[in-house]
Formats: C-alpha cells, structure tokens, sequence
C-alpha cells in the first residue's frame, strides 16, 4: 500500500505456476475486480492508486526478490498481461476512485507498451470519460488510431494488434469523477 503511484518489481528467481494481481485488496480479487496473471518469473508493474494483492499460487513468499519504490514512468515492457489506469482507478465497476492530493488529475496521461518483436496482443479498454475525455489508442507500428469514450465501467471495448509498440493517452477533466482502466494480454 502506498499514498502516491509506485512500481512493483520482481525479480528473476525459481519460475512460479502463476502470479495473480489486483489493483484491491485481498477479499476483492474474487468480487468481480480485474485480476492479472503474469508467467514470467521476472515482471514489473505499475499501480496508479494506493493498494495491489499479490497471490503467489505454489509459493508461501515471491520466488526471488520483491522490491517496490515509489513512482511511475508509465513505459512498460508487454508481458504476458499488463495494465495502466487512470490515478486511483481499480478497474473494479461501480466502485469509488480512490482519491489523493498525490495523483495528477490535470495533467495529460501517456503510456507506452512496448516488446522487442511484433507480438499479437488484445487491449481491452473500460472508461466512463465522454468525447472530449476520450482515451486513445494507437498501434504505433501501423499509426492506426483509436478513441473510446462513454463504454462504461464493465462494458470494455476490445481491440487485437500485431505490434512491438502500442500507446495510451487520456486527458483528465481534473477532478476523480471520469476514469478509465486499459488492460492487455499477449495472443
């Protein structure tokens, strides 16, 4: 738990079934909250509000060294899943945003995904934002863009590219009212 943004670092070590994240605490990872699977051994993520749980599943402790310091950069490698939300976002529908004077409701949001191939992946993007809070989506190895506003929280729009670089972009209306949760998973 953290009162500002933070990374989560893990490093390399024995090879886990299955790691499985939620931007929630323990008791939401089975209510209806996004969950994230990461397979490799070594992973980083970034979580954009205060909490995140982490179930180890054949491991009472992480299988190398867990770190988290504060801080994000939103420039992330494409694992085999991934997220970037908006600041105190979830990602679980119908839930509060979480609020701090610590998160930047003004500025604009940019994100970049990126591999070192071209890798199918599926991007699902859930927002309560209207037009002129859109979020945007562009394969940047095509140039092929893409908006979305007004889905809701639990009705996500579906996208799949074939890239080594994708990005997300988002431009708060500087208060916590309108948010948005973009998750991926590689094909």
């Amino acid at each position: 738990m953290s009162t500002q943004p933070f990374t989560v670092k893990q490093a390399a070590g024995q090879q886990p079934k299955a790691v499985v994240a939620s931007l929630s605490g323990y008791d939401d990872t089975i209510g209806g909250c996004p969950t994230f699977q990461f397979t490799e051994s070594e992973f980083t993520f970034e979580v954009n509000g205060p909490i995140v749980t982490l179930n180890y599943s054949t491991f009472t402790s992480p299988p190398g060294l867990l770190s988290s310091t504060i801080g994000i950069t939103n420039m992330l490698p494409m694992q085999s899943e991934g997220w970037v939300s908006s600041p105190g976002y979830s990602g679980c529908p119908g839930r509060q945003v979480y609020r701090s004077s610590l998160y930047d409701n003004m500025g604009n949001f940019h994100a970049e995904i990126t591999n070192d191939q071209p890798t199918s992946v599926s991007v699902d993007i859930a927002t309560n934002s209207e037009h002129d809070n859109a979020v945007s989506i562009t394969d940047e190895d095509s140039g092929e863009f893409y908006t979305v506003y007004g889905m809701g929280d639990s009705n996500p729009k579906g996208f799949n590219f074939n890239t080594k670089k994708f990005s997300i972009s988002w431009m708060p209306d500087g208060t916590s009212k309108i948010h948005f949760f973009v998750k991926w998973r590689k094909n």
